[in-house]
């Protein structure tokens, strides 16, 4: 078992409408103790996601850059305490099969947690790609 790097952290699969968001929380050698919830993607509800990761004392959130959804998002999470990290989508792909926004969020927390943060870029850009060449890293430093 690869030891984790990040012991507080979140995946977050943006929609349109809601967003899903597994918090994974553990020592770095024990398996996490994980807490899934879904928000609508309104600014209220927003706000008490951002509440839901502080009072989970997560230092690090990731998200896939899909489209434009994730930009609203982005701009509340990113308030000096969190690390919002930027996952370009095509790199940070589940496996195959029936793949659920539960699935995925828990996807991205898994990568976030075993990856070596400075790797990942924090930059927002329209390209929708930040972080793209450590994203894929980490993704390849985890599953092989």
């Amino acid at each position: 078992m690869i030891s984790a790097v990040i012991e507080r952290c979140a995946g977050i699969d943006v929609g349109r409408k809601f967003v899903v968001v597994c918090v994974m929380v553990g020592a770095a050698r024990e398996t996490p103790e994980q807490e899934i919830r879904k928000f609508s993607t309104v600014n209220q509800d927003l706000e008490k996601l951002r509440q839901w990761l502080h009072e989970e004392q997560c230092t690090h959130v990731v998200m896939e850059s899909t489209g434009s959804y994730w930009k609203p998002i982005y701009n509340i999470l990113d308030d000096g305490e969190l690390t919002v990290v930027l996952a370009n989508s095509q790199q940070v792909k589940n496996l195959r099969g029936h793949k659920t926004d539960r699935q995925d969020s828990r996807w991205l927390a898994h990568l976030l947690r075993h990856a070596d943060p400075a790797e990942f870029h924090t930059e927002s850009g329209d390209s929708g790609t930040a972080g793209s060449d450590a994203t894929a890293e980490a993704v390849d430093w985890v599953c092989h």
